[in-house]
Protein backbone atom coordinates (compact mmCIF):
# COMPACT_ATOMS: atom_id res chain seq x y z
CA UNK A 1 0.00 0.00 0.00
CA UNK A 2 1.46 3.41 -1.25
CA UNK A 3 1.50 6.45 -3.38
CA UNK A 4 4.06 5.47 -5.88
CA UNK A 5 6.53 8.60 -6.23
CA UNK A 6 4.82 10.59 -3.55
CA UNK A 7 7.87 13.32 -3.12
CA UNK A 8 7.55 13.62 -6.79
CA UNK A 9 4.70 14.92 -6.70
CA UNK A 10 4.95 17.43 -3.87
CA UNK A 11 8.35 18.78 -4.81
CA UNK A 12 9.00 18.15 -8.52
CA UNK A 13 12.25 19.32 -8.40
CA UNK A 14 13.67 16.70 -5.70
CA UNK A 15 14.45 19.82 -2.99
CA UNK A 16 14.23 20.25 0.59
CA UNK A 17 12.05 22.58 1.45
CA UNK A 18 12.15 22.26 5.52
CA UNK A 19 14.22 22.03 8.02
CA UNK A 20 14.27 20.13 11.24
CA UNK A 21 14.01 23.42 12.75
CA UNK A 22 10.52 23.29 12.25
CA UNK A 23 10.13 20.16 15.10
CA UNK A 24 12.74 21.41 17.74
CA UNK A 25 12.02 19.72 20.79
CA UNK A 26 9.38 17.31 19.54
CA UNK A 27 9.54 13.21 19.58
CA UNK A 28 9.98 11.69 16.66
CA UNK A 29 9.14 7.80 15.49
CA UNK A 30 12.16 6.54 13.71
CA UNK A 31 11.43 3.66 11.35
CA UNK A 32 14.46 1.22 11.41
CA UNK A 33 14.42 -0.40 8.64
CA UNK A 34 14.27 2.84 6.24
CA UNK A 35 17.67 3.69 8.24
CA UNK A 36 19.23 0.10 7.37
CA UNK A 37 18.11 0.09 3.86
CA UNK A 38 19.94 3.47 3.21
CA UNK A 39 22.93 2.42 4.69
CA UNK A 40 23.21 -0.90 2.71
CA UNK A 41 23.79 1.38 -0.15
CA UNK A 42 25.66 4.40 0.89
CA UNK A 43 29.25 3.63 -0.10
CA UNK A 44 31.29 0.49 -1.85
CA UNK A 45 32.83 -0.70 1.43
CA UNK A 46 30.07 -1.74 3.16
CA UNK A 47 28.57 -3.70 -0.33
CA UNK A 48 31.71 -5.70 -0.38
CA UNK A 49 31.31 -6.09 3.07
CA UNK A 50 28.06 -7.99 2.49
CA UNK A 51 28.89 -9.76 0.01
CA UNK A 52 32.24 -11.52 1.34
CA UNK A 53 32.12 -15.39 2.28
CA UNK A 54 31.53 -16.06 5.16
CA UNK A 55 29.59 -12.81 6.00
CA UNK A 56 31.39 -10.18 7.60
CA UNK A 57 30.25 -8.10 10.70
CA UNK A 58 28.37 -5.17 9.95
CA UNK A 59 28.11 -3.66 12.98
CA UNK A 60 30.86 -1.04 12.89
CA UNK A 61 29.00 0.36 10.02
CA UNK A 62 25.56 0.25 12.07
CA UNK A 63 26.89 2.16 14.68
CA UNK A 64 28.57 5.15 13.14
CA UNK A 65 25.11 5.56 10.54
CA UNK A 66 23.24 5.24 13.76
CA UNK A 67 25.33 7.47 15.68
CA UNK A 68 25.47 10.19 13.09
CA UNK A 69 21.66 10.41 12.73
CA UNK A 70 21.70 10.62 16.60
CA UNK A 71 23.97 13.85 16.80
CA UNK A 72 21.97 15.58 13.79
CA UNK A 73 18.75 14.60 16.03
CA UNK A 74 20.25 16.13 19.33
CA UNK A 75 21.04 19.20 17.40
CA UNK A 76 17.57 20.13 16.66
CA UNK A 77 16.89 18.87 20.57
CA UNK A 78 14.62 15.89 18.67
CA UNK A 79 14.23 12.99 21.18
CA UNK A 80 14.19 9.60 18.89
CA UNK A 81 11.85 6.50 19.13
CA UNK A 82 13.25 3.69 17.00
CA UNK A 83 10.25 1.59 15.68
CA UNK A 84 11.90 -2.33 14.61
CA UNK A 85 9.45 -4.40 11.64
CA UNK A 86 7.81 -7.33 13.79
CA UNK A 87 6.54 -10.16 11.71
CA UNK A 88 5.96 -9.77 7.88
CA UNK A 89 2.56 -9.54 7.07
CA UNK A 90 0.96 -12.94 5.40
CA UNK A 91 -0.93 -10.93 2.92
CA UNK A 92 2.23 -9.63 1.23
CA UNK A 93 3.94 -12.87 0.53
CA UNK A 94 3.69 -12.64 -2.86
CA UNK A 95 5.64 -8.80 -2.66
CA UNK A 96 8.33 -11.02 -0.38
CA UNK A 97 8.78 -13.89 -3.08
CA UNK A 98 9.18 -11.23 -5.57
CA UNK A 99 12.19 -9.29 -3.64
CA UNK A 100 13.50 -12.77 -2.48
CA UNK A 101 13.50 -13.39 -6.99
CA UNK A 102 14.95 -10.25 -7.47
CA UNK A 103 18.18 -10.75 -5.16
CA UNK A 104 18.94 -14.24 -6.63
CA UNK A 105 18.60 -12.48 -10.05
CA UNK A 106 20.89 -9.87 -9.24
CA UNK A 107 23.42 -12.33 -7.16
CA UNK A 108 23.46 -14.29 -10.39
CA UNK A 109 23.91 -11.16 -12.63
CA UNK A 110 26.66 -10.30 -10.39
CA UNK A 111 28.60 -13.57 -10.98
CA UNK A 112 28.12 -13.13 -14.99
CA UNK A 113 30.11 -9.76 -14.68
CA UNK A 114 32.75 -11.78 -12.37
CA UNK A 115 33.02 -14.67 -14.71
CA UNK A 116 33.39 -12.15 -17.95
CA UNK A 117 36.29 -10.80 -16.18
CA UNK A 118 38.03 -13.57 -15.66
CA UNK A 119 37.14 -14.65 -19.17
CA UNK A 120 39.60 -11.46 -19.98
CA UNK A 121 36.21 -9.41 -20.92
CA UNK A 122 36.40 -5.73 -19.54
CA UNK A 123 33.34 -5.28 -17.64
CA UNK A 124 32.20 -2.12 -16.15
CA UNK A 125 32.76 -1.54 -12.33
CA UNK A 126 29.16 0.36 -12.51
CA UNK A 127 27.08 -2.73 -13.48
CA UNK A 128 28.88 -5.09 -10.99
CA UNK A 129 28.49 -2.31 -8.09
CA UNK A 130 24.64 -1.94 -8.89
CA UNK A 131 23.51 -5.65 -9.37
CA UNK A 132 25.93 -6.19 -5.85
CA UNK A 133 23.30 -3.22 -4.53
CA UNK A 134 20.15 -4.37 -5.55
CA UNK A 135 21.58 -8.39 -3.84
CA UNK A 136 21.84 -6.70 -1.21
CA UNK A 137 18.68 -7.26 2.24
CA UNK A 138 18.65 -6.66 5.85
CA UNK A 139 20.37 -9.61 7.46
CA UNK A 140 18.69 -10.27 10.85
CA UNK A 141 22.57 -9.61 12.40
CA UNK A 142 22.56 -6.27 11.32
CA UNK A 143 18.88 -5.41 12.32
CA UNK A 144 20.42 -7.49 16.02
CA UNK A 145 23.33 -4.54 15.99
CA UNK A 146 20.64 -1.63 15.27
CA UNK A 147 19.06 -2.67 18.95
CA UNK A 148 22.78 -3.25 20.39
CA UNK A 149 23.43 0.21 19.78
CA UNK A 150 19.88 1.57 20.83
CA UNK A 151 20.69 -0.20 24.55
CA UNK A 152 24.62 1.24 24.31
CA UNK A 153 22.97 4.74 23.28
CA UNK A 154 20.06 5.24 25.68
CA UNK A 155 17.59 5.43 22.50
CA UNK A 156 14.34 4.17 23.61
CA UNK A 157 13.11 1.68 21.29
CA UNK A 158 9.65 -0.34 20.02
CA UNK A 159 9.13 -3.63 18.25
CA UNK A 160 6.10 -3.62 15.79
CA UNK A 161 3.80 -6.90 15.65
CA UNK A 162 4.48 -6.37 11.89
CA UNK A 163 5.58 -3.35 9.86
CA UNK A 164 6.93 -0.89 11.50
CA UNK A 165 4.04 1.90 9.86
CA UNK A 166 1.39 1.24 11.88
CA UNK A 167 3.42 1.23 14.87
CA UNK A 168 4.73 4.71 14.37
CA UNK A 169 1.16 5.72 13.07
CA UNK A 170 -0.26 4.30 16.83
CA UNK A 171 2.74 5.84 18.69
CA UNK A 172 1.80 9.46 16.88
CA UNK A 173 -2.32 8.82 17.56
CA UNK A 174 -1.46 8.28 21.17
CA UNK A 175 -0.09 11.72 21.48
CA UNK A 176 3.77 9.64 22.05
CA UNK A 177 5.71 11.39 19.19
CA UNK A 178 4.72 14.01 16.61
CA UNK A 179 5.58 12.50 13.63
CA UNK A 180 7.57 10.37 12.06
CA UNK A 181 10.93 9.82 10.50
CA UNK A 182 10.22 7.40 7.15
CA UNK A 183 10.81 7.62 3.44
CA UNK A 184 8.09 5.45 2.71
CA UNK A 185 4.22 7.06 2.03
CA UNK A 186 2.34 4.30 3.54
CA UNK A 187 2.26 5.89 7.03
CA UNK A 188 0.39 9.11 4.98
CA UNK A 189 -2.18 6.98 3.79
CA UNK A 190 -2.57 5.07 7.64
CA UNK A 191 -2.95 8.80 8.91
CA UNK A 192 -0.19 9.80 10.35
CA UNK A 193 -0.60 13.77 10.21
CA UNK A 194 3.41 14.71 10.20
CA UNK A 195 6.09 12.53 8.25
CA UNK A 196 9.52 13.97 7.76
CA UNK A 197 11.91 12.85 4.64
CA UNK A 198 14.62 12.99 2.53
CA UNK A 199 16.27 14.02 5.70
CA UNK A 200 20.03 15.40 4.94
CA UNK A 201 22.03 14.44 8.34
CA UNK A 202 24.71 17.09 7.59
CA UNK A 203 22.56 20.35 7.51
CA UNK A 204 18.98 19.20 8.84
CA UNK A 205 17.36 20.12 5.82
CA UNK A 206 14.52 17.80 5.01
CA UNK A 207 10.58 17.73 3.33
CA UNK A 208 8.00 17.22 6.30
CA UNK A 209 5.07 15.88 4.58
CA UNK A 210 2.06 17.53 6.31
CA UNK A 211 -1.05 15.47 5.91
CA UNK A 212 -3.61 18.24 5.72
CA UNK A 213 -1.24 20.29 2.86
CA UNK A 214 -1.29 16.74 1.25
CA UNK A 215 -5.11 16.58 1.13
CA UNK A 216 -5.64 19.56 0.21
CA UNK A 217 -2.91 19.96 -2.85
CA UNK A 218 -3.50 16.37 -4.08
CA UNK A 219 -6.86 15.13 -2.86
CA UNK A 220 -9.18 17.62 -1.65
CA UNK A 221 -12.28 16.04 -0.72
CA UNK A 222 -11.27 12.79 -0.93
CA UNK A 223 -12.26 10.43 2.27
CA UNK A 224 -9.52 8.35 3.97
CA UNK A 225 -11.34 5.70 2.84
CA UNK A 226 -10.96 6.90 -0.49
CA UNK A 227 -7.00 6.99 0.24
CA UNK A 228 -6.61 3.72 1.68
CA UNK A 229 -8.47 2.17 -2.23
CA UNK A 230 -6.30 4.62 -4.29
CA UNK A 231 -2.99 3.13 -2.33
CA UNK A 232 -4.03 -0.54 -2.44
Amino acid sequence: MTIKDLPKLLRPSNERLNSLEELRGHTLGVDVSMLLHQLLHQGSSIVDDFHTKPPQDLSSFVYQNHDQFKRCMDLFDIKIIMVYDGCRNPLKSTEDGSRLKSVDINLQLARDVITEVAGGTTAIAADLMKYKKRAMYVRPDIVAASYIWCQSAGVESIGSPFEADHQLDACERAGITSGSICDDSDLFIIGSKVVVQMVNLATGECNIVRREVIIEKLFHSWSHDDLIAFGV
